[in-house]
């Protein structure tokens, strides 16, 4: 029997009329980049890619940040650091304190803002892990141990999965994408997975900024993404100009707008930030077009 369209109306249109007027799931500390994606989305898989050192792990923390400050519950699954190095790095972020500062030992200049951020901790629905996620079975387990499931899942990074019974790397990673997306489907999360890209795509002396073709070990990260963000820190090649411009490039969106963003990151607070509403650098562009006019 075909599933005619008109079979599927009612509940498209279920669908529609439970959107508000608000993103499910906004990115309220970046106000640009949530407008053009109109934040984050349930079932749906968002990639961040960037070289080493250009703030894939801080961008994933500070969304895990900004959704669980929203009371959204929110899993935090690091596969290369330990889970004090990612307290750390949330301390700073929350309170705006310099990194280097605690890395001298002069944590006690900071008790009053510990003690602040005890107290934002006390309610907020924050898991951050560093035991598990380096297989989609690992992440499926967990979820079966949950009453109430986390409705943002980050995973900081791709290129740490595994799989004993595959060898090479470009199947690993095909097979955790593709089965931990069928996660976020069936246990309704929304999936952000930090990606690397290819350090022989940058020019020796400037970095050039990255494109979805640089995406580490695997064509299908680009294919099965609905939304990939590509971020490009330009003062951390040249160690000139601005040291705090940084550019976010959407440089996929399947149902929405693309283009780049320049925002602002304070690395000594692993911080991102913008200052003004109009900082797309270019036309909107997706498949169809400008979704603006």
């Amino acid at each position: 029997m075909p599933n005619l369209v008109r079979n599927n109306l009612d509940k498209t249109n279920t669908m529609l009329r439970t959107r508000g007027l608000e993103p499910e799931i906004p990115i309220k500390s970046l106000p640009t980049l949530n407008s053009k994606l109109w934040g984050l989305h349930s079932k749906k898989l968002t990639i961040i890619g960037a070289r080493t050192s250009n703030g894939k792990s801080a961008m994933a923390l500070q969304l895990a940040w900004d959704t669980a400050s929203q009371g959204i519950p929110t899993l935090f699954l690091s596969l290369e650091m330990y889970e004090e190095d990612i307290i750390e790095r949330l301390f700073c972020l929350a309170m705006k304190v310099d990194n280097y500062e605690l890395l001298r030992g002069n944590f006690i200049r900071y008790e009053n803002e510990w003690k602040e951020f005890e107290r934002l901790m006390d309610d907020m629905p924050l898991v951050i892990t560093d035991m598990l996620g380096k297989t989609w079975e690992e992440v499926d387990n967990y979820l079966q141990t949950l009453t109430k499931k986390p409705k943002v899942i980050i995973i900081d990074h791709l290129q740490e999965a595994k799989n004993a019974a595959l060898k090479n790397k470009k199947e690993i990673i095909e097979e955790y994408l593709k089965k931990i997306r069928l996660l976020a489907i069936k246990d309704n999360f929304s999936l952000v997975i930090c990606s690397q890209v290819n350090r022989t795509s940058q020019n020796e002396k400037t970095g050039s900024e990255p494109q979805l073709h640089h995406l580490k070990d695997s064509g299908f990260i680009e294919e099965g993404a609905d939304i990939i963000l590509l971020l490009h820190w330009p003062w951390n090649y040249t160690k000139e100009g601005d040291k705090n411009k940084f550019v976010l490039n959407v440089a996929k969106n399947r149902n929405g707008r693309t283009g780049w963003i320049d925002i602002k990151y304070r690395p000594e607070c692993y911080f991102f930030y913008e200052e003004a509403e109009d900082n797309i650098r270019v036309e909107e562009k997706n498949r169809f077009g400008n979704k603006d006019e």
